[in-house]
């Protein structure tokens, strides 16, 4: 055991020793490398975030959303991502194969709650974290069969079966009523647009994961109804398919339903179907459910695009690796001549570019912070890089492993197969001028794929320009937009 641990603290002193003593090609290697693995990090931190909106939910391949197609009679096509409020009661009766059927629809109101004290405060309905226009949702008792929240107080099984009684996150329950116990919470009144005055009958825990549903305050919807503050409204009605039951079988069904059940004017083709959970925060034609949608095929090319430049550091790395090997050629002859192994050569290089790496790895994620910050425009606005999260652990460890694999196994390979005598005459062997062929490849590569990014932001960047500067023919200045309710024309 001595004996190993002897050889890696010498294998690490040499390796310091060669980054000190080739100082400028060291800062050139890390930095080079940094920038690199930061632009990979930022890329992978934005995807990772939209690729997992909603991926917690317990069933989520079963959960579908029914939205709509109208085509009007001027040939107009509509999306459609509510449905009346007497569907949703239908279609849990008429249509099997659906395990639970929820509606619910966003309320906004402001919100006024008597503290402890008796103070009367006062609170805005948007959400928190800025994704939806409104926090606050009316639904049934169904909803929590569909989203699974932590229960904190309250019971899950009826806590919206009556009439004035909402469910509220712990964080709204805190900045409602203080740090009082969640059960003494129970049974506090709070009031919405000055008109609409519930209960609370449970307190659930906030999801920490990415979600489109933010919600805060979940009303009955029996509330509303007879309070007069809203009517048989058109909802989003969630489903929960049974198990072995294809949404193409729903989607028939669906299709029969409309048939038999015409909804509004009979004179407009109108037709129903299930839209997966996983394609909501996808899908941009149902603009008007207030999501933030993101576009798919642009995650993917980011995610291509993070890792063609990890390739191209990495490349970089190995040529300036290799152009490295012909100083060290006699270090490698003599450590032959005096019992080195090709394998103990190969971990020594190996060393010396974990170290450089783990290095270019600190660099890049001191850097990470600034740059969101930078470029927070272009940028989720909730994304955030936590280094203590096991996921970003987990990310860096196997970075470094991966990249030290690539970069130096192939340099390594270089410097052991020098022979001894032709190393100290300062004469490289044939099979190390034909292992330069494959360096040469790599430039032309690297160079190749550098040129085809230099002119795809040159190109980008004229388009821009031609967008932001083209004359329109009209002063966008004394042109306003006024949005009216529903699609009135």
């Amino acid at each position: 055991m001595e004996k190993y641990e002897l050889m890696f603290r010498n294998y690490f002193k040499i390796a310091w020793r060669n980054i000190f003593k080739h100082k400028v090609y060291s800062i050139i290697n890390v930095v080079g490398l940094a920038l690199g693995l930061c632009t990979f990090i930022v890329l992978f931190l934005i995807s990772h975030y939209e690729l997992a909106f909603d991926n917690f939910h317990p069933d989520k391949a079963r959960i579908y959303r029914i939205v709509g197609d109208l085509k009007t009679a001027s040939g107009e096509d509509i999306d459609l991502n509510r449905a009346p409020y007497s569907f949703q009661l239908s279609i849990q009766h008429e249509i099997p194969g659906l395990d639970v059927v929820a509606g619910f629809y966003p309320y906004k109101a402001n919100i006024s709650v008597k503290n402890t004290g008796g103070l009367l405060r006062e609170f805005d309905g948007a959400a928190q974290d800025g994704n939806w226009w409104t926090s606050i949702i009316v639904a049934n008792q169904s909803y929590f069969a569909i989203f699974k929240y932590d229960w904190l107080a309250g019971n899950e099984a009826n806590a919206l079966n009556h009439p004035y009684k909402v469910v509220i996150s712990e964080n709204r329950a805190l900045q409602y009523f203080g740090s009082i116990p969640f059960e003494k919470m129970l049974g506090r009144e709070i009031t919405y647009n000055d008109s609409v005055r519930a209960q609370v009958s449970g307190i659930i825990k906030d999801w920490n994961k990415n979600t489109d549903f933010p919600f805060t305050d979940i009303i009955s919807i029996n509330t509303l109804c007879q309070s007069g503050d809203l009517k048989k409204p058109d909802l989003w009605t969630f489903v929960k398919v049974s198990t072995g039951t294809s949404s193409a079988t729903i989607n028939h069904q669906l299709e029969g339903f409309i048939k038999n059940h015409p909804i509004g004017d009979p004179l407009l083709k109108r037709s129903m179907y299930l839209q997966s959970l996983s394609d909501i925060h996808f899908n941009s034609h149902f603009y008007e459910d207030g999501f933030r949608k993101a576009h798919l095929p642009t995650i993917y090319s980011l995610i291509a695009i993070a890792f063609f430049i990890l390739l191209i550091a990495i490349i970089n790395f190995i040529n300036l690796s290799t152009a490295q090997t012909i100083s060290r050629a006699k270090e490698m002859g003599i450590r032959r001549v005096l019992g080195s192994r090709k394998t103990g050569i190969i971990f020594q290089f190996l060393t010396e570019t974990f170290i450089q790496i783990s290095i270019s790895t600190g660099v890049a994620v001191i850097a990470i912070k600034p740059i969101l910050t930078v470029f927070h425009n272009f940028i989720p606005p909730d994304l955030r890089f936590n280094l203590t999260s096991p996921s970003t652990i987990l990310l860096l460890f196997l970075l470094i492993l991966t990249t030290t694999v690539l970069s130096g196994l192939y340099p390594a390979k270089i410097l052991s197969s020098y022979e001894p005598i032709l190393s100290l005459k300062g004469i490289r062997s044939t099979g190390a001028n034909n292992k330069m062929t494959l360096r040469k490849g790599l430039i032309v590569f690297q160079f190749s794929l550098s040129l085809f990014f230099i002119i795809a932001v040159i190109v980008i960047g004229n388009q821009l320009q031609f967008i932001r500067n083209k004359d329109l023919g009209y002063n966008t200045d004394a042109i306003i937009i006024i949005k009216t309710s529903g699609r009135d024309s």
